[in-house]
């Protein structure tokens, strides 16, 4: 490939310059999270993005990784403390070296990022076909490779084009020989990335069941204690006697009980249980989005592979033409200009084919990309799509069984009880303390066992109670708002699908019976020609018809089984 003139690339890069606002605001109206927010920098959060991939790094390599002064890094690591969401702690063994890594919270709110866009490049991408996606992706992962040479830009890069660049490197994998749709999926469910991510969050959920279940569970301790003090070796036993020991050892089991914490635990538990289905259902939902995504791949590599078949076909047709031509123009039956219309034609095909071929590679280096191996052999379609839609209805009372209908329920669900939880601190509490003592001494050393019942009423605690009650109540109103949109959301996927698979069907029959049609007429082309009674040019434009009609029929077929899996998918329906 010849490369741009500088006239070329400034004119690529007016034209990219035209385009990001655009994009980047179509990105931040998807999306709703601290970054498009304000609350952390674009630096803070590639900074985030980069600790998330380690247990923990030191600010030298942070410094190094993100290409900026370790004074820089100082500061930034200060705002992401402050706010909770980077912890750093000195080196037991030498004070100078000082270690940084992710809170909790900061890598939850990494997932959601991620998440949040990776859901909008899928909407503003959508418009593009598995082809092009390929190209597109093919072009980011060169100007990867080329960022990835110099350590400043290395993190961006990987944030932006490969957020799992971070993996050891691997051996490679062996070929596939011949794949199907189902193994495919099978392999991608095993290689995803984000499907990972989206596991570990089930088990981040779990945990936060158990530490609301935690609220509620008894407490229970060993506490030994011994107090030694300048005294008089012998004292008595009476009150004086009890102060003045020399020693005063103490043996106790100590029980302690929460009676009522204003609901809290109960909210905390029963919140719990929805953010565990909540991120179940998404790791679902994820699982059958990705079927979508390896399923458009792989009919974009087979409706390549059918195009070139059916443009070889063509140029053979068309080099028996230009013999026969050369032949009947030898004996005065044809003229030289047939030949080099013949032969023009052949070249644009041939241009055609080679298009095709790049489509092939670009449609299997995707494919590749998502079942993590090369694919060497045939791809065989083992579940393929037949016959006609149901009527749209049917579909449409399965959108509430929709994996991510349910799991916007379950963060419905959990907002609620997080009003809950925060109207606890209006509440009063109540405690149960009990002790058992083994060893006691002094006045108090023949009593073994005592109890405490602790009432707390809240009368004026300031402003926190209401502030957090006012922020948990617009969390459960937008969790609303997003529900009410994920079921329209369905609604309209579902419908939209409906529409495109019953018009690629019909579409698909249309093109079959055209093709026939111009099948036989380029036949019947030949056999006139031979006659006489037609030219060159009419047989050239039967034949090129036919490979039109051909090659339309095929694209049609792949889409239609790409749109019938998209229907199923939009409808709930697993794979």
């Amino acid at each position: 490939m010849k490369p741009l003139h500088t006239d070329n690339l400034d004119r690529f890069s007016g034209q990219v310059v035209e385009i990001m606002p655009l994009l980047l605001r179509e990105f931040a109206k998807r999306e709703d999270n601290p970054l498009t927010r304000g609350g952390i920098t674009f630096p803070q959060m590639v900074a985030l993005h980069y600790l998330d991939r380690r247990p923990r790094v030191n600010m030298t390599e942070l410094a190094q990784a993100l290409g900026v002064k370790t004074s820089s890094v100082s500061v930034l690591v200060s705002r992401l403390d402050r706010q909770k969401l980077a912890s750093r702690r000195h080196d037991r063994e030498d004070r100078r070296v000082v270690w940084v890594s992710a809170t909790p919270k900061g890598r939850r709110m990494m997932h959601t990022i991620l998440d949040q866009k990776r859901r909008s490049i899928r909407d503003v991408f959508s418009c593009l076909s598995a082809a092009e996606r390929g190209q597109y992706l093919s072009a980011l992962m060169k100007v990867r490779a080329h960022l990835l040479k110099g350590a400043a830009a290395a993190v961006l890069a990987l944030f932006l084009c490969a957020p799992a660049g971070f993996a050891k490197p691997q051996a490679p994998p062996a070929p596939l020989k011949d794949l199907t749709l189902s193994e495919a999926y099978r392999l991608a469910l095993v290689r995803s990335e984000d499907l990972a991510v989206q596991y570990q969050l089930i088990h981040e959920a779990a945990g936060h069941f158990y530490q609301g279940l935690d609220v509620m569970m008894p407490k229970i301790f060993f506490h030994a204690s011994e107090l030694r003090q300048d005294a008089p070796e012998d004292t008595g036993d009476g009150v004086s006697g009890s102060f003045t020991r020399k020693t005063k050892p103490e043996r106790r089991f100590t029980f302690t009980q929460p009676l009522f914490s204003g609901f809290k635990e109960i909210a905390a538990i029963f919140g719990g249980r929805a953010e565990k289905k909540q991120r179940r259902f998404e790791y679902e939902r994820a699982q059958e989005l990705l079927f979508i995504d390896v399923a458009e791949s792989f009919y974009a590599v087979l409706a390549a592979r059918d195009d070139a078949r059916t443009l070889e076909a063509t140029a053979g047709l068309l080099d028996e033409r230009e013999r026969d031509l050369e032949a009947r123009i030898r004996i005065g039956r044809s003229r030289a200009t047939e030949l080099e219309t013949s032969t023009a034609e052949a070249k644009i095909v041939a241009a055609d084919l080679l298009e095709a071929r790049r489509l092939e590679r670009v449609s299997l280096e995707l494919l590749e990309f998502y079942v993590g191996a090369p694919v060497a052999g045939e791809l065989v379609d083992d579940v393929s799509a037949k016959g006609e839609a149901a009527d749209v209805n049917y579909y449409l009372n399965n959108a509430p069984k929709r994996l991510d209908v349910m799991a916007t329920e379950q963060a419905y669900e959990l907002a609620k009880h997080g009003v809950t939880s925060a109207f606890a601190g209006f509440l009063p509490t109540a405690e149960l303390e009990g002790n058992y003592y083994t060893e006691r001494v002094g006045l108090q050393g023949g009593i073994d066992w005592d109890y405490t019942l602790t009432l707390d009423v809240p009368l004026f605690d300031g402003t926190q109670a209401i502030g957090d009650t006012r922020v948990a109540a617009a969390a459960r109103e937008a969790a609303r708002q997003n529900l009410s949109k994920a079921r329209r959301t369905a609604e309209l996927e579902i419908r939209t699908a409906h529409e495109n698979y019953t018009s690629a069907r019909a579409r698909e029959a249309a093109y079959a019976d055209a093709r026939d049609a111009l099948k036989r007429s380029y036949e019947i082309q030949q056999e006139d020609y031979r006659l006489n009674l037609v030219n060159n040019l009419d047989v050239l434009d039967a034949l090129r018809r036919f490979e039109e009609a051909d090659r339309q029929y095929h694209a049609a077929l792949y889409e239609a089984r790409v749109n019938y899996w998209k229907l199923k998918i939009a409808a709930g329906q697993r794979p």
